[in-house]
Formats: C-alpha cells, structure tokens, sequence
C-alpha cells in the first residue's frame, strides 16, 4: 500500500481576510499622503518638503513661523524682528528694520531689548534655515521676557531670496556697551 499523497496545509480562515485589511491600509494610507501634498501644493505658502522634522520642534519652545506669516508680520508691523547674527552677518546685511543682537551678546542686551520691544512679539532669524542660533536666542530670550517669541524657518537667507525687504549697515545695531551702561543711547 502506498501511503496517501501529502495534504497541504490548513488554512485559517482569518489569514486571507488580515491581508485584505492590511492592503485596505496601505490604499488608505496612500491615498491620504497623496491628499495631503496635493493641499500643501494648493496653499499659498505650501510647507517646503525639505525641512527636516524637528525644525519645527525646537528647544526653547517657540513657535516656528514661515515666510509668508512673517512677511504679514512684517508688513503689519506688528512684530520686532531680532537678529541672533554676529556683527558682522548683521552689518552685510538684515531684514529692515531688524534689531542685532548677537547671540554672544545676548545677555547684555536683555534689558535694553525688553525696553525696545514694549510687550511686542519677537520673531528671531539666524543666518540660514539651521535654527539652532536662532533657537538658543529665543530660549534666552522666554527666560527673561514676557513677549512671545517666534523663529523664522529659512533664516535670512530664506528671507532674502524669497525677495523680501532687506538692507545694511548700522541702523538697528544695539550695542552691549551702551546697553550694560545705565541710560546709554541704543542705536
């Protein structure tokens, strides 16, 4: 006698149905990534794709705002734009109307910067789209001010190639000396 060809194995009724639900998923998944770039690609000011992930989560807590909300900003003249730059960076070139205070100055600067800026918002920017200058500034700043504090996404660099208004020299330039003297002139 010749033994009974081998069966195939048993089935469970439940593994075809967890693969259909599983690809169910991954339509749905698609599809929802698909809506969402379409949308940002709708916006006026779409998200870039290239921003890393924790840009948007920062140390010091602050609020990230991208170009289009800070041209608002700025154009209402609702907000006090600082520049975390050194000396120099803000010398060849700030957006206008921009107070300089060099993050290694900053806590010099504190005081005289509460005083400008008369409960306003702060929005802070460093040289590019890197917000760690930028960050370390604003965290300073959330320790002693009561303002809120915002950082520009692309830094000046964005600012500038987007086209926005910008200019030089010393205007806006607050110095520590003066600042650590009690009632020095500031500008």
């Amino acid at each position: 006698m010749s033994a009974p060809p081998p069966s195939a194995p048993p089935t469970r009724p439940g593994r075809h149905r967890l693969l259909r639900l599983c690809g169910e998923a991954l339509l749905i998944l698609l599809l929802g990534a698909g809506a969402g770039l379409a949308r940002n690609a709708l916006r006026a000011d779409p998200l870039p794709y290239d921003i890393p992930g924790n840009m948007l989560l920062t140390e010091s807590g602050a609020r990230v705002v991208f170009l289009a909300e800070a041209l608002v900003r700025y154009q209402a003249a609702e907000t006090i734009f600082v520049d975390a730059r050194s000396r120099d960076g803000f010398l060849g070139g700030h957006i206008d109307g921009a107070l300089c205070v060099p993050l290694e100055e900053a806590e010099l600067l504190l005081d005289e910067l509460d005083l400008w800026s008369g409960g306003q918002p702060l929005l802070v920017y460093g040289a590019t789209a890197n917000l760690l200058r930028a960050d370390e500034l604003a965290r300073q700043l959330r320790g002693r001010l009561t303002s809120e504090i915002l950082i520009l996404a692309g830094g000046f660099e964005g600012w500038q190639q987007g086209g926005y208004p910008f200019s030089d020299g010393p205007v806006g330039l607050l110095d520590a000396a003066d600042a650590s003297e009690e009632g020095g002139e500031a500008w």
